[in-house]
Formats: structure tokens, sequence, C-alpha cells
């Protein structure tokens, strides 16, 4: 081959490559999603696919052992996670799933503060909050690592895990509060985003 068509060829490589304008979240979402696993575990034994009903009866089950409660003004479910550090408060996790029509869980909105926490303990703040979830959740579930970037339709930047399927985002509200969700990107409703 001569060096001009080499320089050709290398030219449009460099065209082809360079006109992937794809976000990296959307990159991101193209490789888990293809690399076939699905992740259908959210937290204490719920998960995507279960229905209003299963997810009812398994939260009573967790209520009556005193693991979950009653999150304020009945929207939501309140989960103290266990801190096993010496001096930590203990974070106090609300979830409430979204259904889909077939009323199955497709989505887990999340909203996280310490137990402690007050605006002069700076030890308490959602910046210290958010480094104490990364670690706890990496834990929770393993495999891939959480990464900072922007989503669609998002206003700011927020840390993102994907596995397969299933996307796990925590961004910061104000110097109190974590909001977050995992969302199954295999369900039919959130194949075209």
């Amino acid at each position: 081959m001569k060096s001009s068509d080499l320089l050709v060829i290398g030219l449009l490589l460099w065209i082809v490559v360079g006109c992937d304008d794809r976000t990296p979240y959307e990159k991101l979402v193209d490789r888990e999603l293809k690399s076939s696993v699905t992740e259908d575990s959210l937290f204490l034994e719920f998960y995507f696919g279960n229905t209003r009903e299963e997810f009812f009866k398994t939260g009573w089950e967790k209520n009556k052992k005193g693991l979950i409660a009653q999150g304020p003004r009945n929207q939501n479910v309140l989960y103290i996670m266990p801190n096993d550090k010496l001096g930590e408060s203990p974070i106090h996790m609300l979830f409430f799933p979204e259904f889909d029509k077939a009323q199955k869980i497709k989505y887990m909105k999340l909203t996280f503060t310490y137990s402690g926490w007050s605006p002069w303990n700076k030890k308490f703040s959602s910046d210290s909050l958010m480094i104490a979830l990364q670690d706890t959740l990496q834990r929770w579930y393993g495999g891939n690592e959480f990464v900072q970037m922007k989503l669609p339709n998002e206003q700011q930047e927020s840390l993102v895990k994907l596995d397969g399927n299933r996307l796990i985002n925590l961004s910061k509200i104000d110097d109190q509060y974590i909001q977050g969700y995992i969302k199954d990107l295999n369900h039919p409703d959130y194949k075209k985003q």
C-alpha cells in the first residue's frame, strides 16, 4: 500500500471515530446494555418487576421486624442505614417506587440525609454524605465504580453507577440532602431515553 493510501484510510478512520457525537453518558449506557448483564436487585429484598402488592407485602414484613418505618407525611418508606464507623451518624434513606402500567416497579426514588445533620455541623453535610453513600452503595452492589457525569435533562453533574441495566444516580440537593434513584434501563418506558 502506498503512503497516500494509508493517509486516506487514516483520515477516513479519524472522521468516522471523530463523528461519534454521543455524550459520555450515552456511550456508557450503550456499552452496559450491550453487555447483556441484567440486574434486578434494588435493596432489602425489593426488585425491579415486583408488583405493587409484592412491594407492600415485603414492606409490611420488614416493618414488623423493625427494619423500615413509615416516612414523613406517609409519602415514602424510611430505612435507617447502619453505620459501622464509631462516632458517625446513621443515614436516613427515604424511598418509594414508581410503578408502570402493569403495577410493577421500574424506578426507585431515593432521598438521603444524616440523622445528625445540623447547619453548623459540616461533618454531616451532604458533601460528606455523598462520599459515604458512594462507598456504601459500592459495597452493596459491587460491579462498576461510580463516575461523575452529566445526564440528559439534568442541570448538574451527578454520581452515576451503571451495571448492565441498573442505573444508580446520586446528586446533591442542598447542604443536607442527597437525591437519587435506581432505574431499570431495560424497562420499555426507558428504552428510548
